[in-house]
């Protein structure tokens, strides 16, 4: 399988127009959303709205649950 940034680039833009959830395997699910200004009626709907796009990162149940059961230890350098 052959990756590159072009490679990457195009699964964006598919992600955003499909609007895609990416998976990895164990470890959740990543998704582009965008937060914008909210209007009353649709006709008021512009792309001037969006004021930024993100990632957003849903860690699937089994990491959730493994993180609830995470111990901390102070170690010495």
């Amino acid at each position: 399988m052959r990756f590159s940034s072009i490679y990457i680039g195009d699964v964006k833009v598919k992600a955003i127009k499909y609007k895609v959830v990416i998976r990895v395997g164990f470890l959740g699910a990543f998704q582009i959303g965008v937060r914008s200004v909210g209007v009353a009626t649709p006709e008021e709907v512009t792309v001037n709205l969006v004021k930024k796009s993100h990632i957003n990162f849903r860690p699937d149940k089994r990491l959730r649950k493994m993180l609830q059961n995470v111990e901390f230890t102070h170690s010495e350098s």
